[in-house]
């Protein structure tokens, strides 16, 4: 008899893909708005520091995929600490410093970006493959894919309607908020998603 996961089950795992889905594309759509209208910085300079960031997952991915292989009971700590440097880097991408020169903003920008993705790469790698192992068969795998993907194009949705809707209210202090509104988001869908047992191993 195939085993069939509990509805609540898939829903405490697909928690997590809600603020996930903030860094991902949105990022690359807020980005170039605040940064070049709010804070006057060159597009070429932001599409270059957006490259050199991302390449640097080719690299990074394979390693993390190892690690997590190589200490299997490292997993539910590693993504807490991922958690902790996802916030702290989304935080930081949308506050940079007062009254800093060109390169010291551009520098800022590659530091904080390189840790937000650091972090999203960490926590994609282990999600998605927790995800595998969640299902007990071949028939269950698409119904938590599904689940995931669901909740991950709702974030989506909803972090590329928040700044609009932020900015009619707040003005040039939306994206701050935005980052504000991403923290407990994300630390409310990590503590869901992680009792998981299929974290721990």
């Amino acid at each position: 008899m195939t085993e069939t996961l509990r509805s609540v089950t898939l829903l405490r795992y697909a928690a997590l893909a809600v603020p996930l889905a903030f860094v991902g594309l949105p990022i690359y759509v807020h980005l170039p708005k605040f940064y070049g209208q709010t804070i006057g910085m060159n597009l070429a300079l932001l599409g270059a520091i957006l490259l050199l960031v991302r390449l640097a997952d080719c690299f990074l991915d394979p390693l993390i995929g190892w690690l997590r292989d190589r200490y299997p009971k490292a997993r539910r700590a590693t993504m807490r600490f991922a958690v902790v440097g996802i916030i702290a880097g989304y935080w930081l991408v949308f506050n940079p410093p007062d009254d800093a020169t060109s390169l010291m903003q551009a520098g800022a920008l590659a530091a904080s970006l390189a840790l937000v993705y650091f972090s999203f790469s960490v926590l994609m790698v282990h999600y998605y493959a927790a995800g595998v192992s969640l299902a007990p068969s071949e028939h269950e795998a698409p119904r938590v894919a599904a689940f995931r993907e669901s909740f991950m194009l709702f974030g989506v949705l909803l972090a590329s309607m928040l700044p609009p809707l932020l900015a009619q209210h707040f003005a040039a202090e939306a994206y701050h908020i935005l980052a504000l509104i991403f923290a407990p988001m994300m630390l409310l869908g990590a503590g869901i998603t992680l009792r998981l047992g299929v974290f721990a191993a």
